[in-house]
């Protein structure tokens, strides 16, 4: 009795979790290790190919048949390839969860389509929220299996950068991932993480205009590489020939050990202190076309909690929050 109503909750929840995705709109897609979601649901939906209603068309069923030669993973991590993991999904009123767990390794026919199914409905939905922290999806699978570039769209998008391969992170982002507003956190965790990312950090700054309306970039690490990054990108911005795919908004977050120094191609400055922070606005002009020019606010706090909550990694005391944006685009 227990065994059978234990299948007939599987069963509505398999099909409540399907019935939510053919809608094409959810409230948050999150990954993690299966005992990382502590709280409901408590049912995992493990799907199997039968299951599905959906076969792959007549091409990929010819492409397909013999499954990949080599396991390919589902998710790249920062953990060992075969940790367990899965899928949350809310629904628009936050009124119920669902735990989906994929194969983890994908090699076999039925595996590649189960797979398949459940990426080309992701793709196919509209998501409010998604956090990607430990995980994200494998891009390499992602070309594999539809040959194009296909992407998650997503009102707010949250990422750890923690130590993936950079190919993995940033080909997922720049390929597969469309965002109102693009959240990066850079924690202190591994020391050289920073300078790996750096130049695909500033491809999704200097040509993403086109794929995120907001860029937020908090780094929780040594000030010598946010400085020279900030400094880099003001520079590009003063003396680019294009800047027509620069991200239209950006937020710098970081921790510096003195007061931000302004850039030389800071023009009408204007300054003010206030609850014991001081405001600092500027605007940087292009060089090559003068009436293309970016906005900045410098906020910079000695005295913030959050200062307080890293010093012990010596990143500084200050903390500086800047605002950029493109002058003429609505907010």
């Amino acid at each position: 009795m227990y065994s059978m109503k234990q299948k007939n909750v599987y069963c509505r929840d398999f099909a409540k979790c399907e019935g939510e995705l053919a809608k094409g709109k959810l409230h948050m897609i999150s990954l993690d290790r299966t005992d990382g979601f502590t709280s409901d649901p408590k049912q995992l939906i493990i799907p199997k190919a039968k299951d599905l209603d959906f076969q792959l068309n007549e091409k990929l069923e010819e492409k397909f048949k013999n499954g990949f030669d080599e396991p390919i993973p589902l998710y790249v991590t920062n953990y060992d390839e075969d940790e367990d993991a899965a899928i949350c999904l809310e629904k628009v009123d936050n009124s119920e969860k669902y735990l989906l767990h994929l194969p983890i390794m994908i090699q076999s026919k039925e595996e590649i389509q189960i797979a398949y199914h459940y990426l080309d409905k992701f793709f196919k939905c509209s998501f409010k929220c998604s956090r990607f922290d430990e995980f994200i999806f494998n891009p390499k699978l992602i070309e594999l299996l539809f040959g194009e570039a296909k992407k998650f769209s997503v009102q707010n998008c949250h990422i750890s950068v923690v130590n993936y391969t950079a190919d993995h992170l940033f080909k997922f982002v720049l390929t597969n991932l469309t965002a109102d507003k693009l959240r990066f956190s850079y924690t202190p965790i591994f020391d050289n993480v920073e300078e790996k990312y750096k130049d695909d950090l500033f491809k999704i700054l200097s040509s993403g205009n086109d794929k995120f309306g907001k860029v937020d970039l908090s780094f929780f690490c040594h000030p010598k590489f946010t400085l020279n990054f900030y400094n880099e990108f003001v520079e590009y911005v003063a003396t680019s020939k294009d800047l027509s795919k620069v991200v239209s908004f950006i937020t710098f977050d970081f921790f510096t050990h003195s007061t931000l120094a302004l850039h030389k191609k800071a023009a009408k400055v204007c300054m003010k202190q206030e609850d014991g922070k001081t405001f600092t606005a500027y605007q940087i002009d292009n060089i090559h076309d003068p009436s293309v020019r970016y906005l900045f606010c410098n906020v910079e706090d000695f005295n913030s909690m959050f200062s307080k909550l890293v010093e012990h990694f010596d990143f500084g005391k200050n903390h500086v929050r800047v605002l950029i944006t493109k002058a003429g685009v609505e907010v």
